[in-house]
C-alpha cells in the first residue's frame, strides 16, 4: 500500500475472508423416513399407471422400448417432410400443394400462397386511430376558463 503522506510502500497482509455455508432454509420441515417412503412408492405408482395407459394408447411398451404390434418398423432415415428446410412459409405451401395436387396448377397455388401471407405493411393499426379525435381549444378559451 502507497502512502501519500510520506511516500513510502508499506507491505499490506490479505486475509482470506472465510468461506461461509450457504443458508438453507426449511420452512415446513423435512420429510420423515416414513414419508419419503411414501412419496417414493406414490410416484413409482402413478409411472407404472402412466406405462400402462400410454401401452394401451400408442401400442408400445416405453419401459422395454418394443413395438407390441408388427404394424411397426425401424427405419433409418427420416420422412422427407422432416428434413427439407424451407427459407419462408409461402415456399413449403407452395411445395406441399404442387406435391398433393400436381404441377399442372402451379400458377394458381402461387396466387393461394401470396394471399394466405400477410405484407408486413398490413400491420394493426395503432390504437390510437380508434379513440375520438378531439379539437383543442384556443389559449384564449384557456385562459378564460383558468381565471
Amino acid at each position: 500500500m502507497l502512502d501519500g503522506a510520506t511516500g513510502t510502500i508499506k507491505m499490506v497482509e490479505i486475509k482470506p475472508k472465510p468461506i461461509k455455508p450457504k443458508c438453507v432454509r426449511n420452512l415446513f420441515g423435512s420429510p420423515s423416513e416414513k414419508e419419503k417412503e411414501q412419496i417414493k412408492q406414490l410416484y413409482s405408482d402413478c409411472l407404472k399407471e402412466d406405462a400402462i395407459i400410454a401401452k394401451e394408447k400408442y401400442e408400445y411398451d416405453i419401459v422395454s422400448d418394443v413395438p407390441l404390434s408388427d404394424r411397426w418398423e425401424i427405419t433409418t432415415t427420416a420422412p422427407e417432410f422432416y428434413s427439407r428446410v424451407y427459407g419462408s412459409k409461402s415456399e413449403r405451401l407452395i411445395s406441399l400443394k404442387r406435391k398433393h395436387e400436381g404441377e399442372h396448377e402451379n400458377e394458381e397455388t402461387e396466387a393461394e400462397a401470396s394471399e394466405t401471407h400477410r405484407p408486413r405493411n398490413l400491420r394493426q393499426p395503432p390504437l390510437t386511430n380508434y379513440l375520438k379525435k378531439r379539437k383543442r381549444s384556443s389559449p384564449s378559451n384557456t385562459k378564460q376558463l383558468r381565471l
